[in-house]
């Protein structure tokens, strides 16, 4: 039939196509479900089911592969039938920053296993060991860490992501699991939903080998992973227990970081501000939760989202290579979306475990350097104590006078220039490290503001417990900047003086030189012209001896009308004249073939 209106046509071309990629998304998760269902059978009900499942799954995982690809093509065309705007070609990529990364999504009771890791490793610079500063090809850690995703994928039959992806979420087996890659690192977040029938037993020992959910992730993949791990943290989410004392959020904060980070931490929270009732109530709790951190003497807790969830920890790396955190979630808790909260607090808990970590990465890198620092600046101080003294005793006399051999100012000078080079090195290479350092701080601050911490009476806080190291941490790294720029700057000040210096003398020794090589110049001029009259006199001289022989011998044959000594007297000028103009011509013709004037 005609279209009623001009948009008709394009609204039920997009309702169609987004009804189609709906389609393909059940298509995907149901492809999902069938891999994890098959993953949860015996062994006998594997080969019955093995058998139907046969000719159905290379279609179902090639259409759970393509998924994402139709899914995009979809919107695509959605996006491009809009004649009337005109987008920016970065528009699509900003919008969809937003959703990139949703949250996970996080039952009660469930347990979580998270590990980061990371492929750059210390390396050795000057003697200081430098955290993460192993250059790795971008590209080779990438391929890497895709291809480990990838292997795990197809463990459990599941379709990978599309290379070059750097986040992805899907179902393996009985886990959720969450990966997402960073600058640094990379992350697997496990998550594990307790079934009803098996909650007793597992939540009687939820850290147990057995009953965390990476124990369901093949071990021989786990002790694979490409790099080194450094964060792996344990969560027991678990309903909280009425007796908890859970009462009202008392020292709401109001989202001020100040005061989230200090208030669980002041000592009237910790002893005196605390009632009678609060203190046993405190003692209680942290007796209940500490089993599960293997009695450890400093438990910290807080209340997470404005006192919808309590959380424990006593941020220690236990037998098995993971921390632990404990998440109550408040019993009488009405409020919706539970499932998203829990997901969201249980994420920024574990990120608060992983970023503090690498905030803290560069403070052994910090205190090693600070000892590199010390030496550097007392190499600095002997050098200019060098310059100094040479500088006082060419001083005393009324002449001036340099007491330091030229090899010697040369040596001074080379020893600053190494020292210059070493100190840029060291840092540019802590600038980078501190720079990370500064970032992940402020990450972990930012965890802090946006759990909402808040004090949970008599219990030690664990934003003030995170930020009493992370902070200092952080200052050090400032600190050890500022004095290796201090001494780089320094040092390379002094080289470029002591290098004028050594110029400057140069040049006075240069302009005596020529001073000296002028006098000498006037010298042999004022010689040569001497011998030049000598040369002229005696070339007269036996010039006119032979004249006086021809004249004898002329007036013995064929007779002169004058004696021959009168003859030789009235030659002398002629010959001198012309003895001296022969010189001349001779000098000349000599400078003019060697380039002279």
């Amino acid at each position: 039939r005609p279209q009623s209106s001009p948009n008709e046509g394009f609204v039920r071309s997009r309702r169609f196509r987004t009804s189609r990629a709906e389609v393909m998304l059940r298509a995907a998760s149901r492809a999902a479900s069938f891999a994890s269902r098959r993953a949860a059978l015996s062994s006998p009900d594997k080969a019955l089911f093995a058998d139907a499942w046969a000719p159905l799954a290379p279609c179902i995982a090639r259409r759970a592969r393509d998924a994402p690809a139709r899914r995009a093509r979809a919107f695509a065309a959605d996006a491009s039938s809009h004649p009337l705007l005109s987008d920016h070609p970065k528009r699509l990529e900003v919008a969809s920053v937003l959703h990139a990364r949703p949250w996970q999504r996080i039952a009660i009771p469930s347990l979580v296993s998270s590990v980061t890791t990371t492929q750059k490793y210390p390396v050795l610079v000057d003697g200081v060991s430098c955290p993460m500063a192993g250059v790795v090809d971008p590209a080779t850690a990438y391929d890497r860490d895709y291809a480990h995703l990838k292997l795990l994928c197809d463990h459990f039959i599941v379709a990978p992501p599309p290379h070059g992806t750097t986040f992805f979420t899907t179902n393996i087996g009985p886990l959720s699991m969450r990966w997402e890659r960073h600058t640094e690192v990379c992350t697997y977040t496990f998550a594990r939903e307790i079934a009803g029938g098996d909650e007793t037993e597992i939540l009687a020992n939820p850290f147990g080998e057995a009953h965390v959910a990476s124990s369901l992730v093949p071990k021989p993949w786990l002790r694979s992973m490409p790099g080194g791990v450094v964060s792996a943290t344990h969560v027991c989410l678990v309903e909280g227990d009425p007796a908890d004392g859970w009462g009202d959020t008392s020292g709401d904060t109001g989202g001020d970081l100040r005061t989230a980070s200090r208030a669980p931490s002041s000592p009237a929270r910790r002893s005196g501000g605390a009632s009678s009732a609060e203190q046993e109530t405190a003692v209680a709790l942290l007796r209940k939760v500490k089993p599960l951190f293997n009695h450890s003497e400093v438990i910290t807790g807080s209340s997470l989202d404005r006192g919808r969830f309590r959380a424990y920890s006593d941020w220690r790396v236990h037998g098995d290579g993971f921390g632990r955190i404990a998440i109550h979630h408040r019993p009488d808790d009405a409020r919706a979306f539970v499932s998203s909260a829990a997901g969201k607090a249980t994420q920024r808990v574990i990120e608060l475990d992983k970023y503090r970590v690498l905030a803290l990465m560069g403070l052994p890198f910090a205190q090693a350097l600070s000892r590199t620092v010390d030496t550097l600046n007392e190499e600095m101080m002997r050098v200019m104590d060098a310059i100094g003294d040479a500088e006082k005793v060419s001083g005393r006399g009324s002449e001036p006078s340099h007491s330091l051999h030229p090899n010697a100012q040369r040596e001074l000078l080379s020893r600053l220039t190494a020292l210059a080079a070493t100190a840029q090195k060291l840092s540019a290479i802590a600038h980078d490290r501190f720079a990370a350092s500064a970032a992940y701080t402020e990450l972990v601050n930012d965890r802090v503001l946006f759990l909402t911490m808040d004090a949970i009476p008599a219990v030690p806080g664990m934003a003030s417990f995170l930020q009493d190291a992370t902070g200092p941490g952080a200052r050090t790294c400032v600190a050890v900047q500022r004095r290796l720029d201090k001494l780089a700057r320094s040092a390379h000040l002094t080289a470029n003086i002591m290098q004028t210096s050594l110029s400057v003398e140069q040049h006075a020794q240069s302009n005596e030189n020529l001073a000296q090589l002028k006098a000498t110049a006037t010298t042999q001029l004022t010689m040569q012209h001497n011998v030049e009259g000598l040369s002229t006199v005696a070339l007269t001289y036996y010039s006119l001896g032979v004249l006086g022989y021809l004249a004898k011998a002329a007036s013995g044959t064929v007779g002169l009308p004058v004696a021959p000594e009168v003859a030789l007297g009235a030659a002398i000028p002629l010959v001198w004249v012309a003895v001296s103009a022969a010189v001349r011509r001779m000098k000349a013709a000599a400078m003019a073939e060697g380039g002279g004037h």
